[in-house]
């Protein structure tokens, strides 16, 4: 965000430090690709994305208690987003999607988290009856809040979707509930999920509306189920705290399923 000399300072620095290092771990493959036209060598560089906890997050029964502490209906629609509330986020994209489905009472909007566009959100959280605004749920019932949701939305800004996975769908993923993300094809975002997901364009409100408003009268399908848990199988902490420890000691794929080969190395 910055210009002029501050920012080609601050660029030149970067360049300088990604180059001076002996590894580099990153989380996406474009953002691989964007160190490499920074001169990091394509030998230096390693991909791990951020990983879940599938001991802690697996699929739920609906949650009750949740719904009961809420005042939200059993019968009740819940479209669900936990994270930071920020710009790049899109944040407001679901806000401005809640406004135009205020007329179906059956579906309401639960947002959690903390961030600079918070302000904003409470806004309009006081204005719409169908948004409800909590801060940040504790670890310890993280799982079945995640459980609260018929949809998770993942909304991202354009210029962020093509740039990494973010951090909070590892927990979508295991918690085995439908996930809308807004997101253009042939971003990583969209071919990491491929048909597991529904997809929206990001920035367009109204098709995200018409895409949450769809799949409330729609039935979840086994199959996709079934695809989202295997994708939070690929980003599970086990395997995921494995691929950095390897990277940080230069342990190859090969020597990895050679135990002899690793010993010797």
């Amino acid at each position: 965000m910055a210009a002029g000399f501050l920012d080609r300072l601050a660029r030149a620095f970067d360049r300088s430090m990604t180059r001076s290092f002996d590894r580099v771990i990153t989380i996406s493959n474009r953002m691989a690709d964007h160190l490499r036209a920074k001169g990091v060598p394509h030998d230096v560089i390693r991909v791990v994305r951020n990983w879940v906890d599938t001991d802690a997050i697996k699929p739920v029964p609906t949650s009750l208690a949740y719904r009961r502490e809420l005042g939200i209906s059993e019968r009740s629609f819940v479209v669900l987003y936990s994270g930071n509330i920020g710009a790049k986020q899109g944040v407001q994209l679901l806000v401005e999607a809640a406004r135009r489905l205020a007329p179906q009472p059956d579906i309401v909007f639960v947002i959690a988290g903390q961030g600079p566009m918070r302000g904003a959100v409470e806004q309009a959280a006081r204005e719409l009856p169908n948004i409800k605004l909590l801060d940040f749920q504790p670890e310890a019932r993280f799982g079945d809040f995640l459980g609260l949701a018929d949809l998770h939305v993942l909304p991202q800004e354009r210029s962020a979707a093509d740039l990494l996975l973010p951090s909070k769908l590892g927990g979508m993923l295991a918690s085995g509930r439908r996930i809308l993300v807004t997101a253009d094809a042939g971003t990583e975002l969209a071919e990491f999920l491929g048909d597991s997901c529904h997809r929206t364009p990001p920035g367009d409100a109204d098709a995200l509306a018409r895409a949450i408003l769809a799949t409330s009268s729609e039935p979840p399908r086994a199959s996709q189920q079934d695809e989202r848990l295997r994708l939070a199988g690929e980003l599970s902490r086990h395997r995921l705290i494995q691929a950095f420890t390897d990277a940080a000691l230069f342990v190859t794929p090969e020597q990895r399923e050679a135990p002899e080969a690793l010993a010797a190395a």
